[in-house]
C-alpha cells in the first residue's frame, strides 16, 4: 500500500512540474506553457471571429467545435491544477490556513 500511494505522490509532484511554468531544460513543460497559450488565442480568435455574422455562417460549426475542443482543454487545465495545489503550496501557509486551502 505505501508503494502504491509513494507511485500516486510522485505523479501528482510531475504533473505540478508539467502544469506550473516550466524551467528550459523541462521539455514536457515548455511545450505545456506553449500549448496552453496556443489553444488560449486560438479560443479568443474563434470568440472573435463568431461575432461576425459572414463568418458564422459559413464556418459556424468548425467554430463551435474548436471552441469546444479549446473549452474541454481548458477544463482539464483547471481539473490538474486543482489536483496538484497540495504539492504546489504544501509548504507555504496564509492566515494560518494549511498551504493546500490556500489559493493565491
Amino acid at each position: 500500500m505505501a508503494a502504491w500511494k509513494n507511485n500516486w505522490r510522485k505523479r501528482r509532484k510531475r504533473a505540478a512540474a508539467i502544469v506550473e511554468m516550466g524551467s528550459g531544460r523541462d521539455w514536457v513543460s515548455r511545450g505545456y506553457d506553449i500549448a496552453s497559450c496556443l489553444v488560449l488565442l486560438v479560443n479568443i480568435t474563434v470568440t472573435i471571429l463568431y461575432t461576425f455574422e459572414e463568418v458564422k455562417a459559413r464556418c459556424g460549426q468548425a467554430l463551435l467545435l474548436m471552441e469546444a475542443v479549446t473549452v474541454a482543454f481548458f477544463a482539464v487545465d483547471y481539473v490538474l491544477r486543482v489536483w496538484t495545489a497540495p504539492v504546489i503550496n504544501s509548504e507555504s501557509s496564509a492566515f494560518g490556513l494549511p498551504g493546500n486551502m490556500y489559493f493565491p
